[in-house]
């Protein structure tokens, strides 16, 4: 093959080549994901019912409500960079993983302990008629935000991502509902709390069934 061959070949190779999309970070992705949710869930909220009144005043005078509501903070923001960094060959999220379960478990058993010591005395004061549908009306559009951004990503453990995610969709309602809703430990147990686990089921099935059929989709029709 002479000169002239090679470049010919090289040439008609570069004019097939397709571009490829560049892949955000990690952080900017579920740093965008975290904003939107959580400006999208407190707008829902107000829309649907006034915040408990004198929350505010609870969170300043009131060290372990406001510690409460921070790890119950932080906990979402690991389960989504958690979710995200499956998303990404070659990531490692075991670390993180393990944290995230942490904060997320010392978050519940606050309540649990809280049946006998409570951070706030119990009370009806704010109760919303149906927090628990709420929860799940204001889970749905995060949880399915993040399926998308995994999706388009290369998640190897899809469904270990989307429970990630669910968890992380699920803590926001029931986090942002200690300052909304009744307080209550049974209470949020029951109805802010539980349904996180529900949302997780439902995103880490939604995301392993939409990851195959996309790459069912792509093995079918490689032109396409």
């Amino acid at each position: 093959m002479t000169q002239r061959d090679d470049n010919a070949l090289i040439s008609t190779l570069v004019d097939d080549l397709q571009p490829v999309a560049v892949r955000w970070p990690a952080l900017r992705v579920g740093a965008i994901w975290l904003v939107l949710s959580v400006a999208y869930v407190l707008g829902a909220m107000a829309l649907l019912g006034p915040f408990r009144e004198g929350a505010g005043t609870q969170l300043l005078t009131h060290p372990r409500f406001a510690a409460e509501m921070m790890v119950g903070v932080l906990a979402v923001i690991c389960f989504i960079m958690v979710a995200i960094r499956q998303a990404v060959p070659g990531q490692s999220t075991r670390p993180l993983q393990y944290v995230a379960l942490g904060l997320g478990a010392i978050w519940l058993f606050n309540f649990v302990a809280g049946i006998h010591f409570p951070t706030l005395e119990p009370s009806m004061h704010g109760k919303r008629e149906f927090c628990a549908w709420e929860s799940y009306v204001y889970s749905a559009p995060p949880a399915l935000f993040a399926v998308v951004l995994l999706v388009r990503r290369f998640p190897l453990q899809p469904l270990a991502s989307g429970i990630n995610a669910g968890v992380a969709a699920g803590l926001i309602p029931a986090v942002t509902m200690q300052i909304a809703c009744m307080y209550e430990p049974v209470h949020i147990l029951e109805h802010h709390a539980a349904p996180i686990a529900v949302v997780a089921l439902v995103t880490g099935v939604a995301a392993f069934m939409v990851n195959r059929h996309r790459h069912s989709h792509t093995r079918s029709d490689p032109l396409g």
